[in-house]
This record gives C-alpha cells, structure tokens and sequence, in this order.
C-alpha cells in the first residue's frame, strides 16, 4: 500500500503546476506516517492537503 501511495504522490508531483506542486513538495512522510504520530504542525499540513482536491488526497 505504501509504496502505491507513494507512487500516486510522484506522479501529481510531476504533473502539478504552481501552488498545488508547493502544497505536495516534501510530503512524502506526512501520507506514509502514522497520523496519530504526526506532530501538531505536521498533523495540520496533513488536513489541509488532505481535505484539497488533489488526486493524492483522494488516494
């Protein structure tokens, strides 16, 4: 699973433009972590890319 997971997030990465390539930029920990071992600042950029419409967030 993680490494579909993971394969999903490199390839929006790729295909993304402006500030949607920022927003999933050096996510790759946030998606593959625990979320209940993520830290407060962490858990936050976690919701809020999760709750965009990015197909990462749908995966």
């Amino acid at each position: 699973m993680n490494a579909a997971v993971d394969q999903v997030r490199r390839a929006e990465v790729r295909l993304a433009d402006g500030p949607a390539r920022k927003q999933l930029k050096r996510t790759r920990w946030l998606w593959l972590k625990n979320p209940a071992n993520l830290t407060p600042k962490n858990s936050e950029r976690f919701e809020r890319i999760d709750q965009s419409a990015l197909v990462m967030a749908k995966a």
